[in-house]
């Protein structure tokens, strides 16, 4: 798990930093650099998904797990009821709270923080996450500069959440074939370059209805391999 232990202590490292610099590090600079990063997972999420097509990879099975995964989300109202909880997380603890729930859904409930462990098991390959953690660094460094010291307490929640997918895809390593990896890594690529666009305020995008889809891909990669197509 080192590129979950690299990106909880580039958290650590970008909220303790942010926190120093405190009140001085106004709105404007918070704006840009979300801009960076939103820049970042723009093109991420397309090598990623052009990465999975060139490797196997389908645009139909991309396209049918997105149309299937966000209908499937917006049923379900995954994105209301992930903001219902946070709120009910966040009432009552003051201004402090809020910031850290918003960053415990800003580093967690994101496509490289479920991909990239899957990855790092089933490959041994720690690239997504070290892009999470520059990403995770620059975004902690905002949050910590508007919330403090206390944006560090994410961390060990990322270590968790992570981890878990992690031991998940440990355990099955061996059972999952490039196919459905592809599937996956293509899904998600695409939902990486969703959430972009809410960083760039090009346009709002529920990106968490969106992520039954990672469960179509390759459920649907495999109806495909069965089916001989």
């Amino acid at each position: 798990m080192l590129g979950t232990m690299v990106n909880a202590g580039a958290i650590i490292l970008g909220a303790a930093a942010g926190a120093a610099i405190g009140e001085r590090f106004s709105e404007r600079y918070r704006d840009t650099l979300f801009t960076a990063v939103g820049m970042i997972a723009l093109v991420a999420g397309a090598e990623m998904a052009l990465s999975a097509l060139k490797s196997g990879g389908s645009m139909i099975i991309l396209l049918m797990a997105l149309a299937l995964g966000g209908v499937t989300g917006t049923f379900l109202d995954l994105h209301e009821r992930m903001n219902r909880a946070a709120g009910r997380f966040a009432s009552g603890g003051g201004r402090t709270a809020e910031g850290v729930v918003t960053a415990v859904l800003l580093f967690c409930v994101g496509t490289l923080s479920i991909v990239g462990p899957m990855k790092s098991a089933l490959q041994g390959d720690h690239s997504m996450l070290y892009l999470n953690a520059s990403m995770d660094f620059i975004t902690a460094l905002a949050l910590g500069s508007a919330y403090g010291y206390a944006i560090m307490l994410t961390a060990p929640v990322l270590v968790l959440w992570q981890g878990t997918f992690y031991l998940g895809a440990w355990t099955a390593r061996g059972m999952i074939p490039d196919y459905l990896l592809a599937g996956i890594t293509g899904t998600g690529g695409i939902l990486i370059m969703m959430s972009s666009l809410g960083l760039l305020n090009l346009r709002k995008v529920k990106t968490s209805d969106f992520l039954p889809a990672l469960l179509w891909a390759p459920a649907l990669a495999l109806a495909a391999k069965w089916a001989g197509l």
